[in-house]
């Protein structure tokens, strides 16, 4: 992908990124598959300065755009936490949790009215900035993550992406958890079947500048289980289960998503599976 067809994509990028980044707009920067587990990932790590620009710069935090996400972020956290409180029998008071790259603390927010023993760890200095303000128990480095745990819940919203060593990552939320511990991991879905349309549609999840690692359940599941987390399945977790009956602009459509869902509702009657995603993955520690 060119540097203008990754601006031109994200709407969130202010039209002077150009000049933010020094760049002319036809730099080029691949995203790759590796031939022998077809794991997709960016091929070159940005620079720490060049990431610092683009997240504390280049995105435009007072979009009308921007402003309306943040707004509309707490709706799809407050679901899966009111199901990780389901998991945890509603028992929030004597949580100890980490929100891992916590942004500007939605999450944390909401666990912290609820009572829950929050440490919001982010790397971004404007980002710590307004957590702190916001009275929200900020830490800055995994020395400090260390110090504060160990943790009953660890909360990894949409961060795994962006880390250049995910295996890393997770090691350390091995380290630092409870027996029991419950992760909740939240990363743009890239099955195989989507690949394709993703990349034709030049969807802005494609971004070798912030996004890393292209996650699919496989190998997310792999990932986490290599650090004894096994996966929790959406059977269990207490939600609506998804079959994929979803809103069709014509019948035709609708008359096909309602022929797969309903074998996908005798799959579940069978065997108890549904339909699941990397978007809202939840792991328990298994030591």
């Amino acid at each position: 992908m060119s540097a203008r067809q990754i601006a031109n994509n994200n709407w969130s990028y202010r039209d002077n990124y150009q000049s933010l980044l020094k760049l002319s707009g036809d730099e080029l920067y691949d995203i790759v598959k590796c031939t022998e587990c077809d794991f997709i990932y960016s091929k070159d790590l940005p620079s720490p300065d060049f990431l610092s620009l683009v997240y504390d710069k280049v995105i435009d935090l007072s979009s009308e755009q921007s402003l309306a996400q943040y707004k509309n972020e707490y709706s799809r956290r407050l679901d899966y936490l009111s199901i990780l409180s389901r998991l945890l029998n509603d028992n929030t008071m004597a949580l100890k949790a980490l929100d891992f790259g916590a942004g500007f603390g939605q999450t944390s927010k909401i666990m912290q009215a609820l009572g829950v023993d929050v440490a919001a760890y982010e790397t971004s200095a404007l980002r710590r900035s307004s957590l702190s303000e916001l009275g929200i128990n900020t830490v800055s480095s995994i020395e400090q993550i260390i110090q504060n745990g160990p943790y009953s819940v660890i909360i990894c919203d949409n961060v795994l992406e962006h880390v250049p060593e995910p295996n890393k990552v997770i090691e350390l939320f091995e380290s630092i958890s409870q027996a029991n511990t419950i992760v909740f991991i939240s990363v743009p879905s890239y099955e195989k079947h989507e690949v394709d349309r993703s990349v034709a549609a030049l969807d802005m999840s494609l971004n070798p500048w912030e996004h890393l690692n292209y996650f699919d359940k496989q190998h997310l599941d792999l990932l986490l289980a290599k650090y004894n987390f096994d996966v929790i399945p959406a059977s269990q977790l207490g939600a609506d289960i998804n079959i994929g009956l979803r809103c069709e602009s014509n019948a035709f459509a609708r008359l096909k998503n309602a022929a797969i869902s309903c074998l996908r509702l005798l799959r579940f009657v069978a065997k108890g599976t549904c339909v699941e995603s990397v978007n809202r993955r939840f792991y328990r520690l298994n030591k």
